[in-house]
């Protein structure tokens, strides 16, 4: 459980260090150099995790304790506001690949900035027995206020 716990923590880790780089890269030559650099060490780190990942839960599934896995056959959903861009799908990739090797169903919606379709996924995605909704890049728009 906690390993698990870990492995989650470092691909959001990863995943939001990439998309700050992506965001937030300059104008600069070697500093874009530096940031995309950066980037492919982290998204290599990242597919090395997931590739580690993958093999400790092939091995955990012929050990007994493989039937304890508290996500196993959890289905989780990935819903993007923003259009489809590479950064997000290196995530939803990632997210994929880890969501895998833990046996969870995973799913992804893309919304290209129409924040009506934004919110009618998550509803229909709510109403469908997602166990885990990842909602991604709301606005002020897409507030839901009580």
């Amino acid at each position: 459980m906690r390993k698990m716990k870990k492995v989650v923590s470092v691909m959001a880790a990863v995943a939001m260090t990439a998309s700050l780089l992506a965001g937030c890269g300059g104008s600069g030559g070697s500093g874009s150099t530096t940031a995309a650099e950066t980037k492919a060490e982290e998204t290599k780190a990242a597919e090395s995790k997931a590739e580690e990942t993958k093999a400790e839960a092939a091995g955990e599934k012929d050990n007994a304790a493989a039937a304890e896995n508290p996500v196993a056959g959890k289905k989780v959903a990935y819903i993007m506001q923003l259009p489809s861009a590479t950064i997000f799908q290196m995530w939803k990739d990632s997210c994929a690949e880890l969501c895998e090797a833990l046996d969870v169903k995973f799913d992804f919606f893309f919304c290209d900035g129409d924040s009506n379709k934004w919110q009618d996924t998550i509803r229909t995605c709510a109403s469908a027995g997602y166990d885990g909704l990842l909602v991604s890049h709301g606005n002020q728009d897409g507030s839901y206020v009580s």
